[in-house]
């Protein structure tokens, strides 16, 4: 019994019971009776049934508005439209090319529908407009729109067809039952069988922990107001077939206020969170139930309208007239406690939103770390990326840091603390590279510190590597080296992320003297008058020397070493057309287009203008 307690449906299911038996004792009985005419039930029961349907459907789309925490005050004029769109194509006023074909005029009245819905969407999840305001002017403007379609007049039509939607029966009940029938089974579906249920609660608790969970937060909110606005047309097309006609003035009139009233008799909070779909489809059964009551019974309709305008404005309790002072504070501290309620949720979710935040480097950290080792699908890497609102452009650099004792130092790389060492080199990345373009940094689960990073022109990776590396020598006291790799694609990101490991990892098998000349390498091999000379200078050792430990090392002279560098950036610039050779030769760090061209054929064999040739080829081959 308790579990039923708590259910949402509940507390509805219980007041339609409750106002249906008032109905019957009230009437004595005859509010139940039914009667069987030409096979079609007819009674009260049937004509709540009927006559609710609308409300129905309207209370699903309004609840998953309602329940991110939006509002949708449009659904009345959007009603309009779709009414007077089916109704003028049918009457052959518009479209006459159509035939005045209802399924068409059905369809088209739909698709309208959703496309204000999408409007809505958009001001709401794209350009942030509040709820209210954003539909408020498909509220004013679309009655204006209606009116436009319908050229200003009331369209009557006598289609059989057409009045089915509204008037038909299948085994002895209202066509329009189905319809919300089928909505319902639909929309339940889509929530309870998917995620999509669960993203919607979430968005309505809080937006911002949702974006933080990975839950698309704009392109859900689009979606829900899209079918919103599908609802509120299929609302429209039911009134207007029970009329046959459309009119444009009355035809949803106030029906948002009904609709949201239906809403909250299910229990959905007007704030947004939890929601019911069957509740709230109770709710709308309770307002028809009391429609009908009052056109039963009689009730002057200005008290009704009181009440309804109460429970729409969320009255919890009521004082009545003389004020005593012991009952209006009993109120006030409801009011109060109710409050302080929403306070202390409110503050808790900040809290929420605040842990993952600060969470969020290792959050990234852990993902990067997954990716790498191949731990995950294309489509859970863009979700992953998404939700920690990761862009990585294309094409990127991937830098590892190398970091090692300086000799000129007391401190040695054992003395840090290694957190405390990467935290260090995080800041000032993030400091140095701010200026130029945004970063992403990673540690590989070998501790090597990555950086990734737009592709930037060689002088300002020369002005970069300076200021990044200067700083952490200087405050940090450790010698600092950057191994480079570029990539052009996502799926290569793995990959690239190797390479640049195997280059970093071999670096540090090497002397501090060879690693400091590769480190150099890296950043001014762009430089024309960076030579072997100018690296025994800045290490302050003789060119014979540097030469003699650089080959013994690493298996390569100096100067091929550096050539193959040259050579490989310029095999990657003359697949663009568009770079003649002499600027090629100045970004490769010739002095002039000659020297390129000669050190080209010597390394590969033949000229840079046969290479570009030879891509062109291959490019009109494919």
């Amino acid at each position: 019994m308790k579990k039923l307690k708590d259910r949402m449906e509940f507390r509805p299911l219980l007041s339609l019971i409750v106002i249906l038996l008032i109905c019957g004792i009230l009437s004595g009985g005859s509010f139940f009776s039914l009667q069987i005419v030409d096979g079609h039930l007819y009674g009260r029961l049937i004509d709540i049934l009927s006559n609710g349907s609308r409300y129905m459907v309207l209370a699903i789309g309004m609840t998953m508005v309602l329940a991110t925490g939006g509002t949708d005050i449009s659904v009345g004029s959007v009603m309009a439209i779709s009414g007077a769109l089916a109704c003028s194509i049918v009457d052959m006023r518009i479209l006459p090319a159509l035939g005045g074909s209802t399924l068409a005029a059905v369809a088209i009245a739909l698709g309208a529908g959703a496309l204000c819905g999408a409007w809505n969407g958009f001001l709401v999840a794209k350009l942030k407009v509040q709820p209210i305001v954003a539909t408020m002017i498909l509220m004013t403007a679309g009655r204006g729109i209606a009116q436009l379609i319908a050229d200003g007049k009331i369209v009557t039509i006598t289609s059989d067809s057409y009045y089915y939607i509204s008037g038909g029966y299948i085994l002895g009940l209202p066509f329009p039952l189905y319809i919300a029938a089928f909505m319902l089974i639909a929309a339940l579906m889509m929530t309870k069988k998917t995620a999509f249920g669960l993203a919607v609660e979430a968005i309505g608790v809080n937006a911002d922990s949702a974006r933080l969970a990975g839950i698309k937060v704009e392109r859900n909110t689009w979606l829900i107001y899209v079918f919103c606005g599908f609802c509120a047309a299929i609302a429209g097309l039911i009134e207007s077939a029970g009329i046959k006609g459309a009119d444009c003035n009355n035809c949803g009139l106030m029906i948002e206020m009904d609709g949201i009233l239906a809403v909250a008799i299910g229990g959905t909070s007007l704030s947004g969170g939890r929601f019911s779909l069957i509740a709230s489809i109770i709710g709308a059964l309770v307002v028809q139930t009391i429609t009908t009551m009052i056109l039963a019974f009689g009730v002057p309709p200005d008290d009704f309208a009181f009440v309804q305008k109460a429970l729409q404005m969320g009255v919890f309790d009521y004082l009545l007239k003389p004020i005593m002072e012991e009952p209006f504070f009993k109120v006030l501290d409801k009011a109060v406690s109710r409050l302080d309620s929403r306070e202390r949720s409110r503050k808790y979710m900040d809290w929420l939103t605040g842990q993952m935040e600060q969470n969020r480097p290792s959050m990234v950290n852990d993902f990067f770390r997954s990716w790498l080792r191949n731990g995950m699908d294309q489509l859970e890497i863009e979700d992953r990326m998404e939700y920690l609102h990761i862009e990585i452009p294309t094409p990127y650099w991937v830098t590892i840091l190398h970091l090692r004792s300086d000799p000129d130092q007391e401190a040695s790389l054992t003395d840090w603390n290694m957190e405390l060492l990467l935290y260090g080199c995080d800041n000032i990345a993030r400091e140095v590279f701010a200026p130029f373009c945004p970063i992403l940094t990673f540690r590989t689960e070998g501790d090597a510190f990555a950086i990734v990073s737009p592709v930037l022109s060689q002088g300002e990776w020369e002005e970069l590597s300076q200021k990044l590396t200067g700083p952490i020598e200087s405050y940090l006291r450790v010698k600092a080296e950057l191994v480079r790799h570029q990539g052009d694609s996502l799926t290569g990101f793995p990959e690239v992320v190797e390479r640049a490991l195997a280059e970093y990892n071999a670096q540090r098998k090497y002397s501090e003297v060879v690693t400091s000349v590769l480190s150099m390498i890296e950043r001014q091999w762009g430089n024309s008058e960076f030579s072997l000379q100018s690296a025994a200078d800045q290490l302050y050792v003789t060119p014979q020397y540097l030469s003699r430990i650089f080959h013994r090392e690493t298996g390569d002279t100096f100067g091929t070493y550096l050539t193959g560098k040259r050579i490989k950036e310029a095999i990657r610039l003359l697949q663009n057309q568009n770079l003649k050779m002499y600027e090629i030769a100045q970004r490769t760090g010739y002095s002039s287009q000659h020297y390129f061209s000669s050190a080209f054929k010597r390394a590969l064999g033949i000229s840079p203008a046969e290479y570009r040739k030879n891509i062109l080829e291959q490019e009109g081959a494919k």
